[in-house]
Parts: C-alpha cells; structure tokens; sequence
C-alpha cells in the first residue's frame, strides 16, 4: 500500500492488484458494499468514524488506558485486540462465533491433512 497526502486528507492505495482467488463470492460482495459506503473517505474520516465515543476501538482504547497516547499521537497501535461480536446482536454475535469455530475447526483438519 501507498499513502499520499493530499489537501483533504490522506488517502491510501493498493501498490498491487487485487487477487480475489482467496475470496468467497460472500466476502467479495461484503467487500464490494464496504468499498461503496466508504471507500470515497480519507484515512482521517476514516479514522473520525471508527474512533468516535461507543466504537469498539474507543471503549477498547479506554479500557486499556490509551485514549489519551493515541489522542496525544504518542502512539497509534498497540497489541490489544476486541472481538468483533461485542458489536454484534445477541443472535448474530453467537451465529458469528460459531461460524469462527466451525472455521477453526476447518483450518485444523486441513492442517493435519497435510501432515
């Protein structure tokens, strides 16, 4: 990827082509959606969006004391980590872990196939 500074923002683009052979058809529509909705911001709106009060990233980066690093630019990652089925429904939280373990599960015997 390439980043690049431009007045409204910074904007990031692919430094290689897509390859979708890796991709179900599901997740290349996901993809395709997401790209519709958002794929016009900048990586600042971006960042605006995701980061605002009840996000997932703001009550982990609350949770673990870094609002004020990252707001400060102190730092910008850390190696802390939130499930995605917090942000979820009950019912879809629990079909999504599912899916993940059923999926795990998949990655295990394909492992051991190739063993």
């Amino acid at each position: 990827m390439k980043t690049e500074v431009q007045q409204n923002g910074i904007y990031v683009t692919p430094t290689a082509e897509f390859c979708d052979d890796k991709f179900s058809e599901l997740k290349i529509e996901m993809m395709d959606e997401v790209l519709q909705k958002y794929g016009h911001l900048t990586a600042n709106q971006l960042v605006a969006k995701t980061h605002k009060e009840g996000t997932l990233w703001y009550n982990a980066a609350k949770e673990h004391e870094l609002l004020e690093p990252f707001t400060q630019h102190e730092c910008n990652n850390s190696d802390y980590q939130t499930a995605l089925s917090l942000a979820l429904a009950l019912c879809t939280a629990e079909t999504y872990r599912e899916s993940l373990d059923i999926k795990q599960t998949a990655n295990i015997l394909k492992a051991s196939d190739n063993v």
